[in-house]
C-alpha cells in the first residue's frame, strides 16, 4: 500500500584541512556521493578562485566523469588558507538556490534555498583560529550576513566552545577555547534565536570534534546552529545529528537531519533488476533453479492466468534479486562497520578517560577507517576508468539506448523453454 513518507534534508558539515591533493579530493567526493547527503558544508577548501573549486567539482575520478554533479558554490582565499564551500546534491528537495553572501575573507558563504515550500539560508563558516580575532569576525562579519526573515542553518568550525562541558579533559580550564563565544558568537545567537542542536539533545554528554596540535586536549569545535523555529523538524531518527567518521581532515564531521512536518505521498517506486548481478554467479545459479521449480509448482489453470503467474514470477525474481544485493551490500559494509565501531569505541574510551594513550588508540583507529574509505575512493575511480574505456564520450540518450538494448537482449531461458513447452501443448 501507499503510504505517507516525510521528505528529509541531510546535511553534513566538515573541515577537510585543504583539497589541493587530487587523490584526496577524489577520496572526498566518493564518500559524499556514497552516503547521499542533501547538502553539504565545506571548511579549509585552500581554493584560489572561484573557477578552481568548479573545476575541483568537474574533474572527476582520472578526469573521467564528474565529481560533483549537483550545485556547488565556493568561497575563496588561498592555496594554504581558508575557502568555504556549499554543495547541493542533484537530486536534493531543494529549490531556488541563491548566493546570499560570500566574504571576501574566504572565512563565511551563505546560499538561501527552499525546501518543502519555506525558505531556508544555509550558512559555512570557518572561524578565525586566533582567539583576539574572533569576536570581530562573529559581530561584523557574520551577524550582519544572516538574515532575520529565514530559517537558519549555521554549520562548520566556530573555532571556540561555550564551556567546559564542550572539552574533553574535566581537570583543565577552557582557556583561550572559550574566547570569542560569550563576546562573538553568544551575540549572534541571542539576536537570530539560534540554539546548538547537538548540546539540546545531549545536555550531559561530552563529545569532541577536534583534537588539539599538541596533542594534550581535545574540542567540540564543529557544530549545527538552527533556527528555534526548526526545532520541531528536527529528525528523530538514530544518527540523524552526530559526529560522523572516516572522512579526510583533521575534523570529525557533523550531521544535521530535517523532515518535513507535512507529510507527501509518495506511490510505488519502479524497480528495475540491477545489470551487474547477471555477473554474479550464486544469482544466476539461483534464478535457474528458481524458475522452474516455481513454474513447475504454480500450472496453469481457472484460477491462475498466464498474466498472473507472470507478475507472481516477477515478484519472485524481484524478491532474489534483493535478498542479494542486500547480502553483497553486507559484505561490502562489513568492514567499514568493524572499523567504524573501534573508532567509537576508542573515542568513548578517550572521552570516559583522556590521555595520551587513549587519545593514541583513537588516532590509530580512526586513520585505519580512513585509509579503508580512501581505499574504495580508489576502486570508485577504477570503475570509472573502465566504463570509460568501453564506451567513451557519449550522450546522455546513448547510454539510455545502451540499457535498452542490454535489457531486450536479457533472457530467463528457463522461462522461455516453460511457456515454449505450454504453447506446443495447447
Amino acid at each position: 500500500m501507499t503510504r505517507p513518507r516525510q521528505p528529509t534534508l541531510r546535511l553534513l558539515s566538515l573541515n577537510v584541512n585543504g583539497l589541493q591533493d587530487k587523490d584526496k579530493r577524489r577520496w572526498l567526493f566518493n564518500l559524499l556521493e556514497r552516503d547521499k547527503w542533501d547538502v553539504i558544508l565545506l571548511q579549509e577548501t585552500h581554493h584560489r578562485s572561484p573557477e578552481e573549486g568548479a573545476a575541483w567539482a568537474q574533474e572527476g575520478p582520472n578526469g573521467l566523469r564528474c565529481n560533483w554533479s549537483g550545485p556547488a558554490f565556493w568561497c575563496h582565499y588561498t592555496s594554504q588558507s581558508r575557502g568555504v564551500a556549499i554543495l547541493f546534491r542533484a537530486t536534493a528537495k531543494t529549490s531556488n538556490l541563491t548566493v546570499r553572501h560570500s566574504s571576501a575573507t574566504g572565512r563565511t558563504l551563505s546560499v538561501d534555498f527552499t525546501f518543502s515550500g519555506l525558505p531556508y539560508t544555509v550558512v559555512c563558516v570557518y572561524a578565525p583560529s586566533v582567539a583576539a580575532d574572533r569576536p570581530h569576525y562573529y559581530t561584523q562579519e557574520l551577524l550582519s550576513s544572516l538574515p532575520g526573515d529565514r530559517h537558519l542553518l549555521v554549520g562548520g568550525n566556530f573555532n571556540c566552545i561555550a564551556g567546559q562541558q564542550d572539552m574533553l579533559d574535566p581537570d583543565s580550564p577552557p582557556g583561550q577555547r572559550t574566547l570569542g563565544y560569550w563576546t562573538g558568537l553568544r551575540h549572534v545567537e541571542t539576536d537570530h534565536s539560534l540554539y546548538d542542536v547537538w548540546r539540546d539533545l545531549n545536555s550531559d554528554r561530552r563529545a569532541f570534534t577536534h583534537i588539539a596540535t599538541s596533542g594534550q586536549s581535545a574540542a567540540r569545535l564543529d557544530r549545527w546552529l538552527i533556527s528555534e523555529r526548526l526545532r520541531a523538524r528536527v529528525s528523530k531518527e538514530p544518527q540523524a545529528i552526530g559526529n560522523v567518521l572516516g572522512y579526510p581532515g583533521d575534523h570529525l564531521g557533523v550531521s544535521l537531519s530535517l523532515t518535513a512536518p507535512a507529510a507527501t505521498l509518495y506511490g510505488a517506486a519502479v524497480w528495475r533488476l540491477p545489470l551487474h548481478l547477471l555477473d554474479d554467479q550464486p544469482f544466476c545459479d539461483r534464478i535457474a533453479e528458481a524458475v522452474p521449480a516455481y513454474l513447475g509448482a504454480h500450472p496453469l489453470g481457472p484460477d491462475l492466468t498466464r498474466g498472473r503467474r507472470w507478475e507472481d514470477l516477477k515478484r519472485q525474481v524481484k524478491d532474489i534479486a534483493l535478498q542479494r544485493s542486500w547480502a553483497l551490500a553486507a559484505q561490502q559494509r562489513a568492514s567499514q562497520k568493524v572499523l567504524e565501531a573501534d573508532s567509537r569505541a576508542a573515542m568513548a574510551a578517550y572521552s570516559r578517560s583522556p590521555s595520551a594513550e587513549t587519545l593514541l588508540a583513537w588516532q590509530d583507529a580512526h586513520q585505519l577507517l580512513q585509509a579503508l574509505n580512501a581505499e574504495a575512493a580508489k576502486g570508485a575511480a577504477l570503475h570509472a576508468g573502465v566504463v570509460w574505456q568501453f564506451y567513451g564520450e557519449q550522450s546522455t540518450f546513448w547510454f539510455h539506448h545502451l540499457a535498452r538494448d542490454r535489457q531486450s537482449r536479457t533472457e530467463l531461458k528457463a522461462l522461455r523453454a516453460a511457456h515454449a513447452r505450454a504453447a506446443s501443448a495447447i
